[in-house]
């Protein structure tokens, strides 16, 4: 099954798929704030608990406490209908631009070409990420805390998969660059 979708990611690094998901990408950073301008300003400053690095059962515990009552509905229709979606537009990009400069780094059959599927891992851990802080938030007032220390969890799993990402896609530049930019053959 993974060597299957690295293998599609591979066949799918073309220019055109690249831009199609950028253009998804730059639209899911940019549609917020055009849909819900008052938004930040109506709930104030909040806890992002998806953008801290790790945090504590104590932390998003206050966190979700902290949004109140409209704050905590507004929270569960973004992670629905923004946090799924945004993940899978991510992966996909990152997959794509990664195999695309792997392929133009490295020999064919080379075992760094699968290395396309680390956004995948990222994409998952987001996923899981969300989904428990939508538990967190439909659950309150109860505080479950293996819940809410699983999605500590995968909240860090999904920054230190970003950093791998990162590094993988310098080494995929350089090779590329190395090469330049030439599919290998």
């Amino acid at each position: 099954m993974f060597i299957k979708l690295s293998n599609t990611f591979n066949r799918l690094a073309r220019g055109w798929a690249i831009l199609i998901c950028l253009s998804l990408f730059i639209l899911f950073q940019i549609i917020p704030d055009l849909l819900f301008p008052e938004a930040a300003e109506a709930f104030g400053p909040m806890i992002h608990l998806d953008g801290l690095i790790y945090y504590t059962p104590e932390t998003a515990f206050a966190a979700v406490e902290s949004y109140g009552a409209a704050g905590r509905t507004l929270m569960v229709y973004l992670h629905i209908l923004w946090d799924i979606p945004f993940p899978l537009i991510y992966t996909a990009l990152l997959s794509l631009c990664i195999s695309w400069l792997l392929q133009r780094g490295f020999p064919p059959g080379s075992w760094m070409l699968r290395l396309n599927l680390i956004p995948v891992l990222g994409g998952i851990l987001d996923l899981l990420e969300n989904t428990f802080i939508v538990i967190l938030l439909l659950t309150y007032p109860s505080q479950p805390v293996l819940i809410a220390r699983m999605s500590g969890f995968a909240t860090l799993g999904k920054f230190i998969s970003g950093i791998v990402i990162f590094a993988l896609l310098m080494v995929g530049l350089t090779s590329a660059a190395r090469n330049r930019f030439r599919l290998e053959a």
